[in-house]
């Protein structure tokens, strides 16, 4: 068996070489979706080419494994100019694919999935791996993209062998749209106890009580919104601190803002994290909040997990679908409402029992995201064994048959 995974931004090269060591990607605190699949690769012995639309060009080959990264250099254009860029970048991408002479595809976006189509004609099963909701229950599509959306309908309904889905609320979505003619398997990110095996147990005396972000700094992601509420808290009386990990577009904005604030001392971007200064500054945390507003169409944000697993409330609202798969640890928030989040944290910072019955609900939603039968890769393999049984007894019946 031939497969073709296009496995989205990620630097799979990276996550390559330390998967071939026998390390996790110290760069994630998950198990990675493209070592999963590197895993399923080598106890299966199928042979692979993986591509990655990560800026940084660059290929490798190693044994059964092809790796590149393929960048779209107009994905990040508008109009005309975007959608150009993704048919064109599909198209290559079909060529690739019928040249390896596929017979599995697993691919999680970034494509016009319509085009994908054509791949049936050479006998190419097409499995959709998904990972953000295919449409926003806040905000109203433009023609073009209502349009592409009824297109792709017909894919995900006609010329899917499986699709893969990240979340409760995305397999809702797909059933309205396949109406169950196409199987549908679900899964959850996964991790290693180890990893959040050095994180302190939190504890909050009710004197200062100390914020995590974790996320791009977009102003889609709420990064704005959650300066607005430090104003508003401090305001109110509340001793606090924010530590803001990540990077992104507005980091010197927000950092410019921050001065401004005279709020330096309290609130710190720290870029990029790697996994040990994360698991260090969750260490000082008492509560995560993710604050994604309605302008950004969310996948499975696995900052809320990440929350939880790590032993910390989180503050968010069902913008993050991944709110539904750990509620009674969440304190959930109406979307885009600054106030509401405000509201929540000073009840946090009131009630000593909300937060400790908060705490007692992160234990019990943990395991589930460290069980393999849950993880990706185990609902990957399950379907290439039954492509790969159904394609060995047809190959029988066609001996038979001569």
């Amino acid at each position: 068996m031939k497969v073709v995974y296009l496995a989205g931004p990620g630097d799979i090269i990276r996550t390559f070489n330390y998967w071939r060591e026998g390390i996790n990607d110290p760069n994630e605190l998950n198990i990675t979706y493209s070592s999963q699949f590197f895993d399923v690769c080598d106890e299966m012995k199928i042979d692979a080419y993986i591509i990655s639309s990560n800026k940084r060009k660059d290929t490798l080959k190693s044994g059964r494994f092809n790796i590149e990264h393929r960048p779209n250099r107009l994905s990040k254009e508008s109009g005309l100019k975007y959608h150009a860029g993704i048919f064109l970048y599909t198209i290559g991408l079909i060529i690739t694919i019928v040249r390896y002479r596929a017979d599995v595809l697993i691919v999680s976006g970034g494509v016009y999935w319509f085009l994908l189509s054509i791949l049936s004609l050479f006998g190419v099963k097409i499995i959709p791996s998904l990972h953000c909701t295919l449409y926003s229950n806040y905000k109203k599509r433009s023609t073009v993209n209502s349009i592409i959306d009824k297109i792709d309908s017909l894919f995900f309904s006609s010329f899917c062998y499986s699709i893969m889905s990240a979340s409760f609320e995305l397999t809702r979505q797909i059933k309205k749209i396949v109406n169950n003619t196409v199987p549908i398997v679900e899964f959850l990110p996964l991790y290693s106890s180890s990893t959040f095996a050095s994180i302190k147990e939190a504890s909050f005396d009710g004197k200062q009580l100390e914020i995590i972000y974790i996320g791009r700094v977009e102003y889609e992601k709420g990064i704005f919104d959650l300066l607005e509420i430090y104003r508003l808290l401090k305001k109110s009386g509340i001793n606090l601190k924010m530590n803001i990990c990540g990077a992104g577009s507005m980091l010197a904005e927000v950092k410019e803002n921050i001065l401004v604030m005279d709020a330096a001392a309290d609130i710190v971007c720290h870029g990029h994290c790697d996994r040990d200064q994360l698991t260090a500054l969750i260490s000082k945390s008492h509560l995560f909040v993710v604050p994604t507003r309605t302008d950004f169409l969310e996948g499975f944000n696995q900052v809320v997990v990440e929350a939880v697993l790590s032993g910390r409330p989180v503050i968010t609202s069902d913008v993050c679908p991944a709110m539904e798969h750990v509620k009674s640890a969440v304190l959930e928030v109406k979307a885009d409402d600054i106030n509401d989040y405000v509201q929540k944290i000073q009840d946090v910072f009131e009630e000593r029992s909300l937060f400790k019955s908060k705490l007692n609900a992160c234990e019990k939603e943990r395991e589930q995201f460290f069980s393999e039968d849950n993880s990706w890769k185990y609902g990957l393999k399950k379907l290439l064994l039954s492509i790969q049984s159904s394609s060995s007894k047809a190959k029988s019946l066609y001996l038979k048959g001569r």
